[in-house]
């Protein structure tokens, strides 16, 4: 996690597509979003860019495990990032 701050630390991540999570997945609706299991675009990125997280986990699917998301964590994350962002990082993000 240090590393992540280190000027010359990059990280490769691919996005993720999320759909509405159902009451099955989270059962008191704590998480209202779901990975879907299909993925977007890759990007490369400075470390200082990357916010980890620790996402829950449904179990629904046997064999299948699924991330699970809150609204408020995405967008807490979201606006936090977008807060961080140069116009400079934008352009050199791959």
């Amino acid at each position: 996690m240090d590393l992540l701050s280190k000027p010359l630390a990059f990280v490769s991540f691919q996005m993720l597509h999320l759909i509405p999570a159902t009451v099955d997945d989270s059962a008191h609706l704590k998480h209202d979003w779901k990975w879907s299991f299909s993925r977007g675009t890759s990007h490369w990125v400075q470390g200082r860019l990357i916010k980890v997280i620790n996402p829950d986990i449904s179990m629904k699917n046997i064999g299948k495990p699924c991330y699970l998301f809150e609204s408020t964590l995405l967008q807490s994350l979201g606006t936090l990032l977008l807060g961080q962002i140069t116009r400079e990082d934008a352009n050199n993000i791959l």
